[in-house]
């Protein structure tokens, strides 16, 4: 229609027409920062028709029958890219980065989607060595909205190599809980921390053996994710054998529990059991990987409390995808999918109540009427793929569409800089909702295989050592960097409308745009520069002479601060 006439050309760029149709989406919509400029009464028509067209073109290209990317570009990172990591929304993209003599590390944030400019940081902290388990998410702290990134850096008091000894910390994960921001960090083997980024002291959360027969083996938290609906954190435990006892085996449970909060000043240690729990006794899991549930948090001024997570409208559900062995010792990829059950509110039954000291503020709230939850009592079935002989897979996870990676099997035990053989797209409809009871009984669809995956093409210069990647699955984008390259490949399986290409514009549409303060001729905001001045890191070490601080870095357009969370 935009062919026809300059008249229809314009009439297609009308606000008012894409709000109206937004109106009226039932599909899943990608998220955008939390703030009053992304409200729906202040986006503009194009940002409108790219979260309209964005979503139904990657559903087009994830079903083909050979997945293909829209659109293929580079940027110049200009430094040596050894991890990333995209926000909800895949604007914005973190990155562990190190100069070219690998020596001078930093964390990076930069904007991706700014047409007519090339791709600079917004913002640069430097850190004393690479930053681990990059995690980041839009946060509000101290009343102040932000990027929270949190990453584990190790400073030894020694010269030594990095790898010499295995991290105490694990991945962190960030939510909000009983309305105040949170993180949360594994402390190898058996311990959560948790700690309130509006002040306090921190809890530590130690949960009880997975069953009193199994009291004395070794227990391991290998993955987390907060609910904060419900004030719980969702695990994955490994349940490990001893050497000395040759009839043992591993295995694992997936459990719920309870946070605890600490509204003291000292330390808080809470041992607990889970509220709920499953045994998984048959799959040996490695890299284990829960997805987010894009529940945007209570202040959320932006549209994404029309589109993710609402009273009227469930959450996203969440998937457990981990490489395993299961018990005929083939190699492959686990999956089991947790969906939001939704829970009415009963005025004729008191909510629980809230230990002080211990708990968070209980989510029943009468006003909400009816709330969503999430429980291992509405699990998917296990589904197991099996990966060929010479191959293993690695997850780049979502709630709906995942990328998995094929690495030579030789090299599976190494973290960086894996050669990738092939790269494929993970589909299944069973992600998307809640299979029937019907379907649950049948032993026919329980059993049925599964072939989810399908191949993407890869250029060849992609298929060596891979330094870092990164997917977004709300708009599709792959981020890729080989190893010791500062050339980042973006990969968009989701066609959106391209800024300032054979636009017409009228005086007063002109006019208006200039006038409105928050973007250019071409419905483009610029992007606010960040002042970059590094924050400071805690100088001390362990009795072993190795210290592993845990970093949070809120990013505004004034502050920029890095808050240490330690056991102190």
């Amino acid at each position: 229609m935009r062919r026809v006439s300059k008249f229809y050309y314009h009439l297609s760029q009308n606000t008012a027409i894409w709000k109206r149709l937004l109106k009226t989406i039932n599909y899943p919509l990608p998220p955008v920062p939390p703030t009053s400029r992304h409200s729906f009464a202040r986006l503009s028509g194009l940002e409108v028709e790219r979260l309209i067209t964005r979503p139904l073109s990657l559903e087009l290209a994830w079903d083909a029958s050979i997945p293909d990317c829209y659109d293929e570009w580079h940027f110049d990172a200009q430094y040596h890219v050894k991890s990333m990591v995209f926000l909800p929304g895949g604007q914005y993209v973190v990155a562990s980065v190190s100069d070219l003599s690998d020596r001078d590390h930093s964390v990076v944030l930069w904007m991706l989607d700014q047409a007519g400019a090339p791709v600079v940081p917004l913002a640069k902290t430097s850190v004393s060595t690479r930053a681990h388990h990059l995690q980041a998410r839009y946060m509000t702290v101290g009343g102040r909205n932000g990027i929270a990134i949190s990453f584990v850096c190790r400073n030894f008091k020694h010269t030594s190599p990095t790898n010499a000894r295995e991290s105490r910390f694990g991945p962190a994960t960030m939510d909000e809980i009983g309305g105040s921001p949170y993180i949360a960090i594994i402390r190898h083997p058996n311990t959560i921390i948790f700690k309130n980024l509006d002040g306090g002291a921190i809890s530590r959360l130690t949960p009880s053996p997975a069953d009193p027969g199994v009291a004395q083996r070794p227990h391991e938290i290998m993955a987390m994710r907060m609910l904060p609906n419900q004030n719980q954190i969702l695990t994955v435990r490994r349940v490990a054998r001893r050497s000395y006892v040759p009839d043992e085996y591993d295995f694992f449970s997936l459990e719920i529990f309870d946070i605890p909060v600490n509204l003291s000043d000292v330390p808080l240690d809470v041992t607990s059991g889970p509220v709920e729990r499953v045994f998984l006794v048959e799959d040996i899991l490695k890299e284990v990987n829960i997805t987010d549930h894009y529940i945007p948090a209570s202040n959320d001024e932006s549209l994404n409390k029309h589109v993710f997570g609402t009273d009227t409208r469930p959450p996203r559900p969440i998937s457990i995808i981990a490489r395993c062995t299961n018990h005929k010792s083939e190699n492959g990829l686990f999956r089991v999918t947790i969906y939001p059950e939704e829970v009415h509110y009963d005025p004729t039954i008191p909510p629980p109540p809230a230990d002080v000291g211990s708990r968070p503020p209980s989510p029943f709230d009468p006003e909400r009427g009816a709330w969503y939850k999430y429980s291992l009592q509405t699990c998917s079935p296990i589904r197991f793929i099996g990966a060929p002989v010479d191959v293993v897979y690695r997850a780049l996870p979502g709630s709906y569409r995942s990328i998995i990676y094929t690495i030579p099997s030789d090299r599976c035990d190494l973290m960086d800089t894996t050669p990738v053989v092939s790269l494929k797209r993970y589909w299944d409809d069973e992600c998307l909702e809640r299979p029937s009871p019907e379907q649950l009984s049948d032993e026919a669809y329980c059993s049925a295989p599964r072939r989810p995956l399908r191949t993407i093409g890869l250029d060849r210069e992609y298929k060596g050592n891979m330094g870092a990647i990164a997917w977004d699955e709300t708009i599709g984008r792959l981020c890729m960097v080989t190893e010791k390259s500062s050339s980042v490949l973006v990969l968009d399986f989701a066609k959106a409308p391209r800024e300032g290409e054979g636009l017409f514009f009228s005086i007063r549409l002109l006019e208006c745009s200039m006038s409105s303060g928050y973007a250019d001729p071409f419905g483009r905001r610029l992007p606010l520069r960040l002042p970059l001045q590094p924050g400071l890191m805690n100088d001390e070490q362990d009795d072993n002479g190795v210290h592993v601080p845990i970093n949070y870095w809120h990013v505004m357009a004034d502050v920029q601060e890095q808050i240490l969370v330690d056991e102190d």
